[in-house]
């Protein structure tokens, strides 16, 4: 029986066929790195590119972190960016918001007779002589 050799060169030894291996994690390779990473490999869902993430590069990214970074990084997906803004209220001045209407000055006025009735006319004009 013959024994088997192994091979003898550098060379024959790297082309030995080696276990499959998933693709190590860079050591600078951020969570931030690896979202632009998947969104540039096409991975716009948040719960595709967090698998594609663990899968590719070990790292463990939550969809909703996806999403935020996502919302930041690629420019046009974020849906609030692409809102249209409708038109800026106008400010309103407060004299414009306290102006009465003839009806209210009317009704005021009805009111102010009736406090004159109830204290007495003395008194209502101490009252007036005090705001005024």
């Amino acid at each position: 029986m013959a024994k088997k050799s192994a091979p003898k060169t550098e060379a024959a030894k790297s082309e030995a066929p080696k276990p499959e291996e998933s693709t190590p994690v860079q050591a600078s390779m951020t969570q931030t790195d690896a979202v632009k990473a998947a969104i540039a490999e096409g991975f716009d869902k948040p719960s595709a590119g967090s698998e594609f993430i663990q899968k590719t590069y070990g790292l463990k990214v939550t969809p909703k972190y996806f999403s935020i970074i996502k919302s930041k990084v690629a420019p046009g997906t974020a849906k609030a960016a692409n809102a249209k803004r409708g038109p800026t209220p106008k400010a309103v001045s407060v004299a414009a918001k306290a102006a009465p209407t003839s009806t209210d000055t009317f009704e005021e006025l009805k009111k102010l007779k009736e406090l004159k009735e109830r204290v007495g006319a003395k008194r209502f004009e101490e009252m007036l002589e005090f705001i005024g």
